[in-house]
């Protein structure tokens, strides 16, 4: 899943580095250009003072379904909620979605919580929104009642993507220069290093008084989707990509490594990433699994990530939409983007 920037203007979106999403989703359903296959939001849904300039904030019921109509005409696959919307809102962009054919993920609401949250037919919890507050760092439900919340989670069908390497690669405070230790920087334009560089203290405006907040909330997210792998809830791979450190292809490898660290089979962490997402997309008609009459979007690899989930980057080959593309000629892209990005 990719979201979208929207129609904000042209040169916000370049300066943002959001790409045109429907526009790359029609190229390579078209078989113009060589790329994943994406299913995509528009704007972020968000209450009155959102988190983000470019989300659009909905404050009414009736706001709520012009925009929605207006996704849907558009071609976009699903509605994205996000951090400041009311309940009421939250209610009525659920229920509209609904008569619209179009599936709601995204975050737990701050006023919504995940209660209500989890027994409304929104799909997916994002980064552990509702169990876990980034702010005060901390969890947002009791500590004696993670149990319970899993077992509440189990019983509602909500997926959770965890995002677990969001707190694997973003820098210290004061310590950005760190992340010129990752080897895959190298392949990320010197545009999205400044974004990155200039959106770092944002991070660190938090309600949380404690040492070191990146590592304290990658334990307490890991705590979490232990929990929730140990009640056999479903859990996604994904990686939040383009937050700070998050580098398209190697980010989705080391979330998966995290999985297997957290406590989760290997087995259950490749089903994350494979079969999972489309069901939870609801395509398992033409993805997911290796079958006859699926459409055989597949990455080859050398050995078998069973043995040692980090096999998954030993990568021999990948046939997708159609096009198979080798190690040597995998290898030129990557020398040519870290030509591009010098």
């Amino acid at each position: 899943m990719i979201r979208n920037s929207g129609d904000i203007s042209d040169f916000n979106k370049n300066l943002m580095g959001y790409a045109d999403i429907l526009k790359l989703k029609n190229k390579v359903k078209d078989n113009e250009i060589i790329g994943p296959v994406i299913y995509t939001a528009g704007l972020v849904f968000d209450g009155a003072e959102p988190i983000s300039p470019y989300n659009l904030t909905i404050k009414t019921k009736l706001q709520a379904e012009k925009e929605i109509i207006s996704e849907k005409e558009k071609g976009y696959d699903f509605i994205k909620v996000y951090d400041k919307l009311s309940p009421d809102v939250f209610d009525a962009i659920v229920e509209i979605s609904k008569k619209y054919n179009l599936p709601v993920y995204g975050h737990v609401p701050l006023d919504v919580g995940i209660d209500k949250y989890l027994s409304s037919d929104v799909v997916s919890i994002e980064h552990l929104t509702g169990y876990i507050n980034n702010d005060k760092g901390d969890f947002s439900i009791p500590k004696d009642s993670l149990d319970y919340y899993a077992n509440k989670t189990k019983e509602s069908g909500k997926w959770n993507c965890p995002t677990l390497g969001i707190w694997d690669r973003i820098p210290p405070l004061n310590g950005f220069d760190q992340i010129l230790l990752y080897p895959e920087i190298k392949y990320v334009p010197h545009k999205t290093m400044w974004l990155w560089y200039m959106s770092h203290p944002y991070y660190f405006k938090i309600e949380y008084s404690g040492t070191n907040y990146i590592g304290h909330m990658l334990e307490i997210s890991k705590t979490m989707t232990k929990k929730l792998y140990d009640y056999d809830c479903k859990l996604l791979i994904g990686t939040d990509l383009g937050i700070i450190g998050s580098v398209a292809g190697f980010s989705l490898h080391r979330e998966m490594e995290l999985f297997v660290d957290t406590g989760i089979s290997t087995y259950k962490t490749l089903e994350a990433a494979t079969k999972n997402p489309a069901e939870c997309l609801g395509i398992t008609k033409d993805y997911g699994t290796i079958e006859v009459g699926k459409i055989a979007n597949l990455v080859l690899l050398k050995d078998n990530p069973l043995n040692n989930i980090s096999n998954t980057k030993k990568i021999a080959g990948v046939l997708v939409n159609g096009f198979y593309i080798n190690e040597q000629t995998i290898n030129k892209i990557l020398e040519f983007i870290d030509l591009k990005t010098k």
